[in-house]
């Protein structure tokens, strides 16, 4: 799976509340971290 479509994932995850525009500024291991919280 491309960063791009993780990210797409997680912004359209119920309950993941986070903007796309915040999501892209995040690096990629703080992404996977939020990823881990919501799942």
């Amino acid at each position: 799976m491309q960063p791009g479509e993780h990210l797409g994932v997680h912004a359209g995850h119920p309950g993941g509340g986070v903007p796309q525009s915040l999501a892209l500024d995040v690096p990629a291991e703080g992404v996977q971290q939020l990823a881990d919280g919501c799942f």
